[in-house]
């Protein structure tokens, strides 16, 4: 008996033991948990989710401190201090911005936004086809963006040859180069204005940044080169996340917003046409979307022509870009457009869902290439936004001759096609399998979502 009671003691004491382990780790979790406020209720479900995260030097994301990493309270001091400068900046703010909370995918499926009328309006036609704007602008940014990816190069001779080809497709804009960054693209842009027709010249857009934040933009070196690139289109990186503001620039909130401000008014003043590429705009707004607003308000109030929201991370999911440009579309009487990088294969995805909700400019590259996975690729947004979305391109009559533009820049640019690429790809229209094979010659539609020849890419309509 006695035996028994001793074991039934050691039981109740080690059982003890744990409860009081427990509410220990929590109370330590629930201190680093304040460390943060919860800046809406979107920016709230993503903070359960860094919670365990150790912050460390060169991490994507802002982390909160644990006692483990935080022994001197370096952390703590840091963030409290980051907190009253961004509730002082909001206490001068004039503008509020209501925002949604992006739906998660099971919201997505089961409500498919008819809780919101605007969206509901356009999302299907009678013929079951999506319904977006009435026109989307096609912007390629292959001889920028498109030659940060690790297998291509290509020379200055090609870039013209490219351009030429881009312009003759009647692509709406092309964003050839950074003159400020490198010579080759200096040198582009000077033989542009002679060795490229006019034509093609209006269609040219020079890429660069915001100013720096310690200089005003008319003395700021890198500005004065898109100035003098003879482009007249500018597009502008911004940043529109706050904490890559404050932890990757090192900037204060409102020295970002004046490096936007004034870096857009001085290049329209000189009557240049401005977009403005708002970098990390869906993680930003995800994070603190008060302030990614305030950058979109920055830029319009200063004369920007257009807003384009960047997924540049490639991690946003097509629900999330729905709702976060259709909130954007609604706010600002401006262009809005999409940048989608494929880090995660959505790149496509992400922009025919921003024009659904009210994008009106598709930036992407031919054939995808791009930095890291590439970039949101216009051989597979053109023909899907003519064939399967209500949406009117420039380009839609020359559709018919897209399988030879892949196959040129491919060529140009010294790299082997992909063959199974959609519309343009060998293998787009092949079929192997007997049963297909059967089905298709009785019907060639019968395992085709289009005519091959409606993008060049049947027996007569490819020319390579």
């Amino acid at each position: 008996v006695h035996r028994t009671q001793y074991k039934t003691q050691v039981i109740i004491m080690k059982f003890s033991a744990f409860i009081l382990t427990c509410m220990a780790q929590w109370q330590m979790n629930a201190s680093a948990f304040t460390l943060h406020p919860s800046k809406s209720s979107t920016y709230t479900s993503n903070v359960a989710s860094l919670r365990t995260t150790p912050r460390t030097r060169g991490s994507s994301m802002p982390m909160i401190a644990s006692s483990k990493d935080d022994q001197d309270g370096s952390i703590f001091r840091k963030n409290q201090a980051s907190l009253k400068s961004s509730k002082a900046a909001k206490a001068k703010a004039k503008t509020v911005f209501k925002v949604k909370p992006s739906p998660r995918p099971d919201d997505f499926i089961k409500q498919n936004f008819e809780d919101d009328a605007r969206i509901m309006a356009r999302s299907q036609s009678s013929s079951g086809r999506v319904l977006g704007p009435k026109h989307a602008l096609a912007y390629d940014t292959s001889l920028r963006d498109g030659t940060q990816g690790e297998s291509v190069s290509v020379s200055c001779d090609n870039k013209l040859k490219i351009a030429e080809r881009l312009a003759e497709f009647q692509l709406d804009y092309i964003e050839a180069g950074w003159p400020g960054s490198n010579p080759k693209d200096a040198e582009f842009f000077e033989r542009a204005k002679t060795e490229l027709s006019q034509d093609v010249q209006s269609k040219l857009v020079a890429f660069g940044s915001t100013r720096r934040k310690n200089i005003l933009a008319k003395d700021d070196g890198q500005i004065r080169a898109l100035v003098e690139s003879g482009a007249p289109t500018i597009c502008m990186v911004a940043k529109g996340h706050l904490w890559q503001v404050t932890d990757i620039i090192r900037a204060t909130p409102e020295q970002n917003i004046e490096m936007i401000s004034d870096s857009v008014s001085y290049l329209v003043g000189l009557g240049k046409r401005v977009f403005v590429d708002l970098e990390h705009f869906f993680d930003g707004f995800n994070f603190d979307p008060d302030y990614s607003m305030k950058c979109c308000q920055a830029a319009v109030e200063a004369g920007a022509e257009g807003l384009v929201l960047c997924d540049t991370n490639g991690g946003s999911m097509p629900w999330d870009v729905g709702s976060i440009t259709a909130q954007v579309v609604d706010s600002f009487d401006v262009t809005v457009g999409i940048h989608a990088h494929n880090d995660c294969g959505m790149a496509v995805a992400n922009s025919i869902m921003a024009v659904k909700n009210g994008c009106g400019l598709v930036q992407g590259t031919i054939n995808g290439i791009g930095e890291r996975t590439g970039n949101a690729d216009l051989c597979s947004i053109l023909p899907t936004l003519a064939f399967h979305v209500d949406s009117k391109i420039t380009c839609s009559e020359n559709l018919s001759d897209l399988t030879s533009l892949s196959r040129f820049v491919d060529e140009t640019m010294n790299r082997k096609p992909d063959s199974s690429a959609p519309y343009v790809g060998a293998s787009a229209f092949a079929h192997k399998g007997g049963l297909h094979v059967a089905a298709m010659e009785r019907s060639p539609m019968s395992y085709q979502h289009i005519e091959p020849n409606l993008v060049g890419n049947g027996e007569e309509g490819s020319h390579q």
